[in-house]
């Protein structure tokens, strides 16, 4: 699911929560997760959470990513009794959970090189999203300056960055993310041909973009 509210906050914060839920309990953690998600659209500085399920093959946790306005707010909703009290419900569901450390901007995709904590975003794994959601956006802009506009290079290339990190920022990122937001983080608990086939998966998906745009060259 996909929530969001329509604040938004040059300091918001963005953390990732993943949780593995005991056989036979499915039905009770959702119920909890929609308790959850109605409680936190009457918290202060909530701007919204995806929650993105178990999949059929490789990956067997819930995912969960979560956007506060600030570090403050996130703080007063983890600090607040009720969501206290709504944690240790959901303890007996999940043989495991791990939360990753909270991170402005666009948070877990960009966590420090150094962190090894689970939930960070290894440095390979940033790149191959990044890349995958930059290809075409530049690609598609670059297409419609240089085909349609006659105008001087130094602006074209302005304002076409302009367009792409904006594309990036609120269109293509965001699509990635909700595609391959379960694989970003780290985790011990993923197989190795997991980790593998997806990295093949994205190449596989630049080189047939790549094979797409060669059919509509730029001109």
């Amino acid at each position: 699911m996909d929530e969001k509210k329509t604040h938004r906050s040059i300091d918001e914060v963005i953390f990732v929560v993943t949780r593995r839920v005991r056989p036979g309990c499915e039905q009770q953690f959702e119920d909890w997760l929609g308790r959850l998600s109605e409680a936190e659209f009457e918290v202060p500085g909530f701007l919204g959470r995806e929650d993105i399920p178990p999949l059929a093959t490789g990956q067997d946790t819930w995912t969960h990513i979560v956007r506060f306005a600030s570090s403050a707010d996130q703080v007063a909703w983890s600090e607040d009794e009720f969501c206290k009290a709504l944690v240790e419900e959901v303890r007996p569901l999940c043989t495991s959970v791990h939360r990753s450390n909270n991170a402005l901007g666009f948070g877990p995709w960009f966590a420090t090189a150094n962190e090894s904590a689970y939930g960070t975003v290894p440095t390979w794994k940033q790149f191959m999203a990044v890349l995958l959601s930059l290809y075409p956006s530049i690609y598609l802009i670059s297409w419609a300056f240089t085909s349609h506009l006659d105008w001087p290079f130094a602006v074209k290339l302005l304002a076409s960055n302009i367009l792409a990190v904006a594309a990036v920022s609120w269109i293509t990122l965001p699509l990635v993310r909700r595609c391959v937001g379960w694989w970003m983080p780290a985790s011990p608990d993923r197989s190795l041909g997991v980790e593998i086939g997806m990295a093949i998966l994205i190449i596989a998906i630049l080189l047939g973009l790549l094979l797409l745009f060669s059919l509509t060259p730029l001109g």
